[in-house]
Protein backbone atom coordinates (compact mmCIF):
# COMPACT_ATOMS: atom_id res chain seq x y z
CA UNK A 1 0.00 0.00 0.00
CA UNK A 2 1.30 3.38 -0.93
CA UNK A 3 2.20 5.74 2.41
CA UNK A 4 -0.89 7.81 3.21
CA UNK A 5 1.22 11.13 4.81
CA UNK A 6 -0.64 14.03 6.26
CA UNK A 7 1.38 17.51 6.78
CA UNK A 8 0.95 20.37 9.27
CA UNK A 9 3.67 23.44 10.32
CA UNK A 10 4.73 21.09 13.26
CA UNK A 11 3.78 17.53 12.63
CA UNK A 12 3.56 14.73 10.47
CA UNK A 13 0.86 12.35 9.98
CA UNK A 14 1.58 9.02 8.32
CA UNK A 15 0.59 5.32 7.96
CA UNK A 16 2.76 2.46 9.85
CA UNK A 17 5.63 1.38 9.18
CA UNK A 18 7.19 -2.10 10.72
CA UNK A 19 10.06 0.24 11.92
CA UNK A 20 7.40 1.61 14.02
CA UNK A 21 6.51 -1.33 15.91
CA UNK A 22 9.41 -1.03 19.06
CA UNK A 23 7.78 2.50 19.73
CA UNK A 24 4.22 1.64 19.33
CA UNK A 25 5.28 -1.34 21.66
CA UNK A 26 6.07 1.01 24.08
CA UNK A 27 3.48 2.71 24.20
CA UNK A 28 0.93 -0.25 24.54
CA UNK A 29 3.27 -1.25 27.68
CA UNK A 30 2.97 2.03 29.42
CA UNK A 31 0.26 1.21 32.02
CA UNK A 32 -0.50 5.00 32.08
CA UNK A 33 -1.10 5.02 28.55
CA UNK A 34 -3.13 1.77 28.24
CA UNK A 35 -5.39 2.63 31.47
CA UNK A 36 -7.20 4.36 28.90
CA UNK A 37 -7.28 2.52 25.95
CA UNK A 38 -8.21 -1.40 24.85
CA UNK A 39 -9.89 -2.99 27.79
CA UNK A 40 -7.61 -0.79 30.51
CA UNK A 41 -4.18 -2.96 31.06
CA UNK A 42 -0.69 -2.90 29.41
CA UNK A 43 -0.29 -5.03 26.71
CA UNK A 44 2.56 -7.82 26.12
CA UNK A 45 4.82 -7.97 22.77
CA UNK A 46 2.71 -10.30 20.87
CA UNK A 47 -0.37 -8.21 21.65
CA UNK A 48 1.06 -4.81 20.56
CA UNK A 49 2.27 -6.58 17.27
CA UNK A 50 -0.93 -8.14 16.71
CA UNK A 51 -2.76 -4.35 17.73
CA UNK A 52 -0.25 -2.46 15.22
CA UNK A 53 -0.98 -5.04 12.17
CA UNK A 54 -4.83 -4.68 12.83
CA UNK A 55 -4.17 -0.82 12.46
CA UNK A 56 -1.91 -1.64 9.59
CA UNK A 57 -4.68 -3.98 8.44
CA UNK A 58 -7.45 -1.39 8.51
CA UNK A 59 -5.28 1.13 5.85
CA UNK A 60 -5.02 -1.61 3.59
CA UNK A 61 -8.88 -3.14 3.51
CA UNK A 62 -10.86 -0.13 4.15
CA UNK A 63 -8.94 3.01 2.97
CA UNK A 64 -8.44 4.81 6.22
CA UNK A 65 -7.13 4.43 9.71
CA UNK A 66 -5.31 5.57 12.36
CA UNK A 67 -1.88 7.63 11.97
CA UNK A 68 1.41 7.87 13.26
CA UNK A 69 2.12 11.02 14.08
CA UNK A 70 6.15 12.60 13.89
CA UNK A 71 6.97 16.22 15.16
CA UNK A 72 8.91 17.46 11.98
CA UNK A 73 11.79 19.62 14.02
CA UNK A 74 13.36 16.20 15.57
CA UNK A 75 13.75 12.29 14.13
CA UNK A 76 11.73 9.92 16.43
CA UNK A 77 8.01 9.55 16.89
CA UNK A 78 4.86 10.80 18.85
CA UNK A 79 5.98 7.48 21.09
CA UNK A 80 9.71 8.88 21.93
CA UNK A 81 8.00 12.58 22.98
CA UNK A 82 5.22 10.52 25.23
CA UNK A 83 8.81 8.25 27.20
CA UNK A 84 10.51 11.61 27.25
CA UNK A 85 8.82 13.60 29.98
Amino acid sequence: MKEVRLETDRLILRTYRLADFEDHFKLCADPDVMRYLIGGKPLTKFEAWRHMAFLVGHWELLGYGYFVAEKKHRAGSWAESVHES
